[in-house]
């Protein structure tokens, strides 16, 4: 059994597919519902999504971007800090009183590349495009939890 530590640095949801991302500090989690107001939280599989910001900074360091590319065009729920997400299927990751386990790789879509050319492609290798979680406690996400992830 293997344990990592991180941190929260962000969190957005979206009311709907497609729809523009709003910023969180602080969210509502539930087993039925995901994060409280997001359009993925019904899906058992997928209610949450998280990308982790040394894969990003790698996929960033493989793009060579001539502009700054946020971390909040891969859509995704939440950014951590310290957890290698890649290959983290069955994981447990607790987010304060949030519970979750990794389901699968979020693989990287064609709205990657309309935010920045090429950015699907580097986001594919080692799941750095993040996963998918389902949640198995709810609870409250705040930016600056402390995040561990146990892998068995």
């Amino acid at each position: 059994m293997s344990t990592q530590t991180g941190k929260v640095l962000d969190m957005q949801r979206k009311a709907k597919l497609g729809a523009p991302l709003e910023p969180l500090t602080q969210a509502s989690v539930s087993l039925e519902l995901g994060i409280a107001g997001d359009a993925r939280g019904k899906m058992k599989d997928a209610q949450i999504t998280l990308v982790s910001k040394q894969a990003w900074d790698a996929a960033m360091a493989d793009l060579n971007p001539t502009r700054e590319v946020l971390w909040n065009v891969r859509r995704a729920n939440v950014f951590v800090d310290g957890l290698d997400l890649n290959e983290a299927t069955g994981a447990r990751v607790t987010i304060g009183d949030v519970e979750l386990e990794v389901m699968s790789e979020t693989d990287p879509c064609e709205i990657m590349n309309k935010a920045y050319p090429g950015l699907k492609d580097v986001l594919m290798p080692d799941w750095r495009g993040g996963c998918r979680c389902k949640v198995l406690r709810g609870g409250t996400l705040r930016v600056g939890n402390t995040v561990t992830m146990t892998r068995s």
